[in-house]
C-alpha cells in the first residue's frame, strides 16, 4: 500500500483516499502506510465493524495511532472514543471483543500490584510502566482494570480487597486467602470477582 499510494502521489496532485480492509489483520498497518505515503484521506469505521467480511480499519485504532505515534492532528476528540464504541455496540448489537485495542474492556487490564509483601517472580514494577501501558487510558475514555486470579500474591490480594472496601486480614489469614484466590482462579480459568473475593474473605475471617 505504501508503494501504491507513493506512486500515485508521485504522478498526481489529486487528493488520494485510501480504503483498507482487515482481512488479514493488516487494516491499521496498511492505513498508516497510506498516510506515510501521502494519502489525504483514509476510510475507517467505528469498532472496525464494516458489514463486509472482516471490516476495515477501526476508527479508534487509526485515530490513536496517527495522533500518538505519527503526530498527526486528526481533529478527533480521543476522550470520546470509548463512549462512541459503546454507543455503536448498543445500536448494532455487535459486541466488542474483550481484547479489542483502545476501547476493549480488557485493553488496559493488569494483574501485578506493588506493595510491601515478599517479592515474587511475578511481581515487579514493569506492569505499571510505559513499556506496557503506552498512554493513559483516560486519554481515550477507558480505564485500567485490575485482575485477580491464579497468579496473584499478597500484594495483589491486598490491592483487590482495598479497592473493594474490604478489610485486609493479616498473617496466616492473608496467606490462606491468597491460596484460596489462586485456587479459585485456577479452577475458573478466569479472574476472581469482588463478590467471590468477599466470599473467600468470609472463609478465613
Amino acid at each position: 500500500m505504501r508503494e501504491i499510494i507513493g506512486h500515485i502521489r508521485s504522478v498526481s496532485d489529486l487528493p488520494i483516499e485510501a480504503h483498507c480492509h482487515n482481512d488479514t489483520g493488516m487494516g491499521l498497518a496498511n492505513t498508516a502506510a497510506c498516510v506515510e505515503a501521502g494519502a489525504d484521506y483514509v476510510e475507517c469505521v467505528v469498532n472496525g465493524m464494516d458489514p463486509e467480511r472482516c471490516g476495515i480499519a477501526s476508527l479508534d485504532e487509526v485515530a490513536v495511532s496517527l495522533e500518538k505515534l505519527y503526530g498527526v492532528d486528526t481533529g478527533i476528540v480521543l476522550t470520546e472514543l470509548m463512549d462512541l464504541a459503546r454507543t455503536h455496540e448498543r445500536m448494532t448489537g455487535l459486541p466488542l471483543a474483550a481484547n479489542k485495542p483502545i476501547v476493549g474492556p480488557r485493553a488496559f487490564n493488569y494483574r501485578v500490584a506493588t506493595g510491601s509483601g515478599d517479592a515474587e517472580a511475578r511481581k515487579d514494577n514493569f506492569y505499571g510502566s510505559a513499556r506496557v501501558v503506552p498512554f493513559n487510558p483516560a486519554d481515550v475514555g477507558n480505564a485500567r482494570r485490575f485482575m485477580l486470579g491464579k497468579y496473584s500474591g499478597p500484594n495483589e490480594v491486598t490491592r483487590a480487597l482495598t479497592d473493594a472496601g474490604l478489610s485486609v486480614p493479616q498473617g496466616a489469614a492473608l496467606t490462606e486467602l491468597v491460596t484460596l484466590v489462586r485456587g479459585l482462579g485456577e479452577r475458573k480459568r478466569s479472574t476472581v470477582t469482588p463478590e467471590e473475593l468477599a466470599g473467600l474473605l468470609a472463609v478465613v475471617s
